[in-house]
């Protein structure tokens, strides 16, 4: 691996895959209606995508046993006049970046209805000269799309965007800044460690669970979550996000055993709980046995959100899952970043948010969770950022799969819908043909 930094003028290092910030109807012609991309960019677009940190460091990576954090942050134009907001922003990232300890990283920020001033201070703290170089800036690819108009982009855009520039084999996505949540103090140590466990092993994917605490101060260690659960302060997020939206009373994900991200969580305590005991226990058999099965079990509860009975239930999906994947997939040649993408019509905070783990665990990868890593949003993360949720369309998780909200628009999202549910079954059939010689293929 060589590398050379970015500078604004010069990123032949960077992907050359185009992205979809902003999807709507087809004008022209309008029957039958389908998706058209109303604002693309890429890497390589140096009119819209600003380069403010060029990871100058990552001359000295080694790509297989580190792990690249890649993170997002969408700034909606209620926030931009507001000093307050953006600070709170920049404490985030600061926290992720000290916690991150060195460790490669990518941020992609989108700031709708960006101001002169907003940009200044994005490119003084991001830029070359920061304070944040004390905390790791020189690892950190960082970039920024400055929109004057106020439209929110597709979250899911960014996301690809943040993944596909990941040097590293391992990366870890999920971390949306506008949030307000924050990664646990080992959660650096845990990824570098599993990597090294499963370099021999392709195709894994470690699930990272998020809470809220609902009041109260924490310093997102294990032993503070487990008080604060004890106390009865602590929900999932998704039970943390704002009000009740139309038709999340037809959501099947709260009935008993039904919700994949309760089995996960459970699992991830037991787990946790094991290995910060004072006196780790050693597994015997049967703990072995009972861990595979719930392991199993969360593999096929993740495939079956793709059948057609569980659709809804996958659209209604509140958070975005933050995983530590493998980029080299679970087969020979697979490579992850290129078979299993976001969705970027998928835009809103609602909005098949799990679709992309649903695939992966069709797929055959190795599904897990990552015990003693976690995510939490308290109260200070929140506050701290403002009123996330007030803004533009596609800011409320109420506004769904906003880039399509017309009633005649319903059939675009079932069409995307359905071929990416049924995306994991053509490639790999596609596989299968391909390492099948008497199908003429090498």
């Amino acid at each position: 691996f060589q590398w050379n930094g970015v500078q604004d003028d010069d990123r032949q290092q960077l992907p050359h895959r185009y992205y979809c910030l902003r999807s709507g109807r087809n004008e022209y012609p309008k029957n039958p209606p389908r998706p058209q991309c109303k604002f693309m960019t890429s890497w390589r677009d140096s009119n819209t995508v600003e380069i403010l940190s060029g990871a100058p460091a990552w001359s000295q990576l080694d790509i297989n046993s580190e792990v690249t954090l890649a993170l997002t942050l969408q700034i909606h134009s209620e926030q931009v006049n507001d000093p307050g907001a953006i600070q709170g922003f920049l404490n985030l990232l600061t926290i992720y970046l000290d916690r991150w300890q060195g460790q490669p990283s990518v941020l992609v920020v989108h700031v709708a209805g960006a101001t002169p001033d907003v940009a200044a201070v994005l490119r003084t703290k991001l830029g070359p000269g920061s304070d944040l170089s004390y905390y790791g800036l020189d690892t950190t690819l960082a970039a920024a799309i400055f929109s004057q108009g106020p439209d929110i982009t597709s979250r899911k855009a960014l996301m690809n965007m943040a993944i596909d520039a990941s040097p590293t084999r391992w990366v870890v996505s999920g971390y949306e800044l506008e949030r307000g949540i924050v990664m646990s103090q080992d959660t650096a140590y845990l990824v570098h460690r599993t990597a090294q466990i499963q370099k021999d092993s392709p195709g894994a994917v470690y699930i990272i669970p998020q809470f809220g605490l609902l009041e109260g101060d924490h310093d997102f260690s294990v032993g503070a979550l487990e008080l604060a659960h004890l106390d009865g302060h602590l929900l999932s997020l998704e039970d943390l996000e704002e009000g009740e939206c139309e038709g999340d009373d037809e959501v099947d994900l709260h009935h008993e055993g039904n919700n994949v991200f309760e089995q996960i969580e459970k699992l991830w305590w037991e787990i946790t709980r094991r290995l910060t005991k004072e006196n780790p226990v050693l597994m015997d058999e049967k703990m072995v046995e009972q861990e595979a099965l719930a392991l199993d079990k969360i593999q096929l509860a993740l495939t079956s959100l793709l059948t057609e009975t569980q659709h809804y239930n996958l659209y209604a999906t509140d958070i975005s899952p933050v995983l530590m994947f493998d980029n080299l997939g679970p087969r020979y040649g697979m490579i992850t970043n290129e078979m299993v993408r976001e969705v970027e019509e998928f835009g809103g905070k609602l909005c098949y948010n799990s679709l992309r783990l649903a695939q992966m665990a069709t797929l055959g990868y190795h599904i897990n969770v990552l015990g003693g890593a976690f995510a939490i949003s308290t109260q200070a993360t929140r506050h701290v950022i403002g009123d996330p949720n007030k803004g533009a369309l596609g800011v409320s998780r109420c506004d769904g799969c906003f880039f399509f909200v017309d009633e005649e628009e319903e059939d675009i999202l079932e069409d995307i819908s359905l071929d990416e549910r049924t995306r994991p079954a053509k490639i790999a059939i596609l596989w299968e043909r391909t390492a099948d010689p008497l199908q003429g293929h090498t």
